[in-house]
């Protein structure tokens, strides 16, 4: 869209073709005889990456057609003849970090009594660099058992503070140790820009379980997680820490 710096729509919306990233405006504008600031208005779609680098240019003397006097009636070539290049601008959108915490530490519990709910690990999910809020629908945990059954472990679920995220058929049940195992949320997690969220993952313990286990995250696992920026729809982007969490 092309607006007058007073707020005026002079041309637009029109949307640009991805195969060919030319705007055209077809609509005719009329400049008042002096000085006329405009600005070249978009919305991104989701075609776009973040960091990627957009700079709009235009030629007036070549992509500038049937300009005329408006009361002569006179054909005006634009000027100048030489292409006119804003500011390079990047695409910055939705971002979050992961991180696993250090609490709670590594501990030891009696078997034989079994557990409901056992909280293994806490994880922090980091807004304060996103230029927007982030959605998270999926995410992948590194599950590590040093000792034991993988099977040890069942209704595994992700909480936020008091917050059941994972429920029924979205809670995990391992049946082995795996670098990916994927957690679906019931209905996302949103992360306000600006904001840090912690989620936690407990899992209930049968009660002749013994052996060691410990939940934490691998990096290779990345491409399993989902987080949208809220508005804008596009991927955010994930920066995580490899860490096996404690036993």
């Amino acid at each position: 869209t092309l607006v007058a710096s007073s707020g005026t729509i002079l041309a637009g919306p029109v949307d640009i073709n991805p195969s060919s990233p030319i705007v055209d405006f077809t609509s005719s504008i009329t400049y008042p005889v002096g000085i006329t600031q405009v600005i070249l208005k978009g919305k991104l779609g989701s075609d776009y990456a973040v960091n990627d680098i957009i700079a709009a240019s235009t030629t007036p003397s070549l992509d500038w057609m049937n300009a005329v006097g408006q009361i002569s009636g006179r054909s005006v070539i634009p000027s100048p003849s030489f292409a006119i290049t804003g500011s390079a601008m990047t695409v910055k959108g939705p971002a979050l970090r992961m991180d696993v915490l250090p609490n709670p530490p590594a501990q030891t519990i009696q078997s034989g009594f079994g557990h409901d709910l056992f909280i293994f690990a806490n994880y922090s999910f980091d807004a304060t660099q996103s230029f927007e809020d982030v959605r998270v629908m999926r995410w992948p945990f590194e599950y590590n058992v040093v000792s034991g059954l993988a099977t040890n472990l069942r209704n595994c679920r992700l909480f936020n503070g008091s917050l059941l995220l994972t429920s029924g058929p979205n809670m995990v049940n391992p049946r082995a140790a795996a670098s990916s195992t994927v957690f679906f949320l019931d209905y996302g997690l949103v992360i306000p820009r600006g904001t840090i969220k912690v989620v936690s993952l407990g899992c209930s313990i049968l009660p002749a379980a013994n052996g060691a286990y410990a939940w934490g995250y691998d990096e290779i696992s990345r491409p399993s997680a989902v987080a949208w920026g809220l508005n804008s729809g596009l991927l955010a982007h994930i920066t995580a820490i490899d860490k096996m969490g404690q036993i």
